[in-house]
């Protein structure tokens, strides 16, 4: 297990042209807690003006087993292009295979560890993350193998993010199991701007003729496993599509 405790310093991701790479990148699936910290990206990223890369990402090996625990209390994510927090067990030959398996794509081939995935956010900000490119979510979680996906999350923001503001993407036979209270999903959805010449500047942006707006809140079940928890306290407020889109296969 990996510990980082800091005292409210920014880590600063800002990178020439964009950058390609996370923040902050655990590849070995070992469980972590971060506190009282900053990761900010380049910012001023838009359908017209692509680029940049992920906050915090924390791959999980195919060989990995029990539970994997990501822990932030007092952490922002703000600016980052593409998703600002990133858990998955999806395997692939390249990086966007392993993207595009956690793309709400629900069940397939893509493997997947035994681990179960348990989220805990507390005071934690996700702040204009998911710009850069389609589908940059503010939270993203993929599991793809029989564990379950937990999620506790209470006093947090997730706000002005171009994807889902959280996706919770079970491919396989486990559960999801949630408790959010006292939190907020603002603004979160509209890479896809319907404003502008989307299909020009994006053809990923096509959904059957329309901009593909997100959600503020997206859990996809594709496997055996159900949805099951609590929503207590929470405002939805102007998200581009559903404010909860929870969906079982």
């Amino acid at each position: 297990p990996l510990t980082i405790r800091g005292s409210g310093q920014v880590v600063d991701g800002g990178m020439p042209e964009g950058g390609g790479f996370p923040i902050i990148h655990f590849t070995e699936g070992a469980s972590l807690d971060i506190s009282n910290l900053e990761f900010a990206g380049n910012g001023g990223y838009s359908i017209e003006a692509q680029g940049g890369s992920k906050g915090i990402y924390v791959q999980i090996p195919d060989d990995r087993e029990g539970i994997v625990s990501v822990k932030l209390t007092n952490v922002t994510v703000r600016d980052t292009g593409y998703n600002g927090v990133h858990i998955t067990d999806c395997q692939g030959v390249d990086q966007d295979e392993i993207d595009d398996c956690g793309a709400g794509a629900g069940a397939g081939d893509e493997g997947g560890s035994d681990a179960s995935i348990q989220l805990q956010m507390t005071g934690v900000l996700i702040d204009g993350a998911g710009f850069g490119r389609q589908d940059g979510d503010g939270v993203r979680v993929d599991d793809r193998g029989p564990g379950h996906i937990g999620l506790a999350m209470t006093n947090s923001i997730i706000q002005f993010v171009g994807g889902d503001g959280m996706e919770l993407d079970e491919g396989g036979i486990g559960d999801v199991v949630i408790n959010v209270r006292n939190s907020l999903f603002d603004n979160n959805g509209n890479y896809c701007d319907a404003t502008l010449d989307w299909e020009t500047l994006d053809p990923a942006c096509n959904d059957d003729g329309d901009p593909d707006v997100d959600d503020a809140f997206d859990i996809d079940e594709a496997g055996l496993g159900k949805i099951v928890g609590l929503v207590a306290n929470v405002d939805l407020i102007e998200n581009f599509d559903e404010g909860l889109d929870f969906d079982t296969q």
